[in-house]
């Protein structure tokens, strides 16, 4: 016979190092556990895809240094 264990735990996110529009950027995930008193965790770091999209200040890209077109 199986046994499963049902436990309850979060997984918060956290951007490490944040998409521009041509460089990709990183987001940590950690997620968390209790179980028989003690309290477990995991850490993954995962790719952001970069967002593409431009942000333009005074006629620049504050993310590829473009000019405005």
């Amino acid at each position: 016979m199986k046994h499963t264990n049902v436990f309850e735990g979060k997984i918060e996110g956290k951007i490490t190092v944040a998409a521009t529009c041509g460089k990709d950027g990183q987001k940590t995930l950690t997620a968390t556990v209790e179980y028989g008193g003690k309290t477990y965790t995991d850490e993954i770091t995962v790719t952001v895809p970069a967002t593409g999209n431009h942000t333009y200040v005074g006629g620049v890209c504050t993310g590829c240094q473009s000019p405005e077109a």
